[in-house]
């Protein structure tokens, strides 16, 4: 059943018969303790600036054959056409 619905259900049960019906969220508070980082909750400037580039790309896949190198500070982005290799720029469209 490993890797099926039933089988997270199971060990899910089995961890809790185990280690007690808090295990996950000890394991959940661990985590959060030793987090020294903090994520895009810490830091809003970043977590805007991971979207708009994100969302620049556009696209379920983004640019196909590109590798984004860069946003630069216009908003224009940097692209390496991975196949020629050549460095090409793209400006998004306002929305």
């Amino acid at each position: 059943m490993a890797g099926t619905k039933d089988g997270g259900k199971q060990g899910a049960r089995t961890l809790r018969e185990k280690y007690g019906e808090d295990y996950f969220r000890k394991l959940g508070q661990k985590g959060g303790r030793v987090s020294s980082r903090g994520g895009f909750a810490a830091n809003h400037e970043r977590a805007v600036a991971a979207g708009a580039k994100g969302g620049a790309i556009g696209g379920k896949r983004g640019r196909r054959g590109y590798k984004l190198i860069e946003v630069l500070e216009d908003g224009e982005l940097k692209y390496r056409n991975l196949t020629t290799g050549e460095i090409e720029f793209f400006q998004p469209k306002e929305k």
